[in-house]
């Protein structure tokens, strides 16, 4: 069985080093014809709020409104419920996205997400949420989206380790969580580089 079945199987989440600029990022917006573009850093551009581009290039469709533009080329692995789409990064390391309808209109927060996933992190441990070791849970922005960055670690019941990097971005009708996890009970470079890469490729249309 692999790693990625064997976390599942476990925690059913609702839930930097330099790096090369190689995912589209939001560079700018401009008003043309009293409608809001965004341009991005790989030369294509949107009106804000529509779901459709000038450009899909290497972007998966997840789910809703959703996309995941995989530039490092991550291969797809067979997801799990609620996992919406699953990847394998290196063999240790996975990166699973959980899209829920439901968003800020419904009464939802960043912060309230985060709980929630460490309940269920708890819950897969066997243990109470305070026995969950929490590295760090901050703000961040990435192509114009707000997001909490979440770090954890859980030891499941039948012994093995993962630490969890959850980045949870809540928009008005929609929630995404971009999980990346990995062996061992650490917050290694390697897992936030990863976790950067993966925050890098996310985009609501």
């Amino acid at each position: 069985m692999s790693l990625c079945r064997i976390f599942i199987l476990h925690v059913l989440f609702i839930s930097f080093s330099s790096f090369a600029l190689s995912a589209k990022e939001l560079i700018g917006t401009a008003i043309i014809d009293g409608k809001i573009i965004q341009i991005f850093s790989d030369k294509t551009w949107k009106h804000k709020g529509d779901n459709a581009s000038t450009s899909i290039g290497d972007c998966d469709f997840v789910k809703l409104n959703f996309y995941f533009c995989n530039n490092e080329n991550f291969k797809t692995t067979a997801a799990v419920d609620p996992i919406t789409k699953s990847y394998e990064i290196d063999g240790r390391t996975f990166a699973g996205f959980i899209v829920e309808p439901m968003g800020t209109a419904d009464g939802l927060t960043g912060e309230a997400m985060a709980n929630v996933a460490l309940e269920f992190a708890a819950e897969g441990a066997g243990v109470s949420a305070s026995q969950i070791p929490q590295y760090f849970i901050k703000n961040e922005t990435i192509n114009g989206y707000d997001y909490t960055s979440l770090a954890y670690s859980a030891k499941l019941q039948n012994g093995i380790s993962f630490t969890f990097l959850n980045n949870i971005f809540v928009q008005e009708n929609i929630t995404v969580q971009a999980v990346v996890y990995t062996l061992g009970q650490e917050v290694t470079d390697d897992l936030l580089k990863y976790g950067k890469t993966v925050v890098k490729g996310v985009d609501f249309r």
